[in-house]
């Protein structure tokens, strides 16, 4: 059971790192935006400890086009990965 317990927690480190909340300008929160998103939207991380705001990965990149489909922001979302 030990390793399954040492898989599940660095599984929760690695969520931790990622549950950094976007607050919009309206006060509303997005939990799961990129700080990319964030940045191209106007609003703002309210954690310090949030990953860097490059799009380095496909998955960091389709997470940065929802975040703009839930909020309905058209500030480049198409922009692509670089």
């Amino acid at each position: 059971m030990q390793p399954l317990a040492s898989v599940l927690a660095a599984l929760a480190m690695v969520a931790a790192a990622e549950a950094c909340q976007c607050q919009m300008p309206d006060g509303k929160d997005h939990p799961r935006a990129t700080v990319e998103c964030c940045y191209r939207v106007g609003a703002v991380m309210n954690f310090a400890s949030c990953p860097n705001n490059e799009m380095n990965t496909r998955m960091q990149f389709l997470a940065f086009k929802a975040c703009c489909r839930q909020w309905k922001v058209n500030s480049n979302c198409h922009a692509t990965p670089e």
